[in-house]
């Protein structure tokens, strides 16, 4: 009986705080950085085309690389350079401060959270079960909050490279997470359901075990 209860109330802990998670993650979600915003990439390779015009399909082409090593050494080139280089610099200290401020916000929400957890276990403790299990996934939540936060921030980055590299085709990390949330919600209402009806309802005899 009393092990029943304590593995009643340690599986709806586990299920409320993936749930809480998931679900807080898929409302606030981590900053995306845009592709290759922060890199100095080819906004300065036009010069080169407006001058000289498309690169040839044959590198016999003398008067198109000796056009291009113009441009290299050209004022306009060298300054466009250095204009990319400090709006990448600058795009990453944003992109910084952006992860920094998720984390942040990310970590009250799920102290909040994990604080509300706990005073609901406290409220429903009557119910043995359904009462330490909440009050168990409240300390879960608060516990991990900092790295729940950081993970969803490099799951963000990971999204990104994926995109990147050209990831396999098939369900989306978003539509996935999606299932994972429902699937937890599921489980986490049944666990509770059940442990009421077998474990904590007022009345319920030991002997029906």
């Amino acid at each position: 009986m009393e092990l029943a209860k304590f593995i009643a109330a340690f599986s709806i802990a586990l299920f409320v705080s993936f749930f809480a998670v998931e679900l807080l993650s898929l409302a606030y979600q981590a900053p995306e950085a845009s592709g290759l915003s922060c890199t100095s990439s080819s906004q300065c390779s036009s010069l080169i085309e407006k001058k000289c015009g498309k690169a040839p399909l044959d590198f016999g082409n003398g008067e198109y690389y000796s056009c291009q090593s113009e441009v290299y050494s050209s004022e306009d080139y060298k300054r466009c350079n250095l204009e990319a280089v400090k709006a990448g610099e600058t795009c990453q200290k944003n992109l910084a401060v952006q992860y920094q401020n998720y984390q942040l916000i990310s970590f009250l929400l799920y102290g909040l959270v994990g604080i509300l957890f706990i005073v609901g276990g406290f409220i429903f403790l009557g119910y043995r079960s359904i009462g330490s299990g909440l009050l168990l996934s409240g300390v879960f939540v608060i516990l991990f909050s900092g790295y729940i936060s950081l993970f969803s921030a490099i799951t963000s980055y990971s999204t990104l490279f994926r995109g990147l590299i050209g990831g396999s085709e098939g369900i989306s990390p978003q539509t996935f997470q999606l299932m994972r949330t429902l699937l937890y919600f599921v489980v986490s209402v049944l666990l509770i359901v059940m442990s009421y009806f077998r474990l904590d309802r007022p009345g319920l005899k030991s002997e029906e075990y």
